[in-house]
């Protein structure tokens, strides 16, 4: 079985990389640039994981982790950012940030911490 995992970044072409590398990994993506996309998707596609950039737009990602939540509680949700801080990572897993992980990052750290988390 395929793992789901929807990427939630207002960045085109990291949106793009991180869904044509995760499906050469075997995952099945899909994608949104905003937080309200973003839940839309994951009402509709029901992902494991929730790969979310912390900063979209005029949006803040780490506010809307128990939005994800809601949807199911058992989704990974792993915040992704560049601007990080340990006091924001902590702040995040007591959100309920599955994990934090700094930009730039490579496809095989994704793929671990996804892998871990499942």
């Amino acid at each position: 079985m395929k793992h789901k995992v929807l990427i939630v970044d207002d960045e085109p072409l990291i949106r793009m990389t991180m869904e044509s590398g995760l499906e050469d990994l075997g995952y099945q993506t899909r994608s949104a640039a905003s937080i309200a996309e973003g839940l839309r998707a994951a009402e509709e596609f029901l992902p494991d994981a929730v790969l979310l950039d912390n900063r979209l737009g005029k949006g803040v990602g780490m506010e809307h982790v128990e939005d994800f939540k809601r949807i199911d509680e058992d989704m990974m949700v792993v915040l992704m950012t560049a601007y990080g801080s340990v006091s924001q990572a902590v702040e995040a897993i007591k959100l309920g940030v599955s994990d934090y992980v700094l930009k730039p990052f490579d496809l095989e750290e994704v793929d671990l911490i996804i892998s871990r988390g499942m």
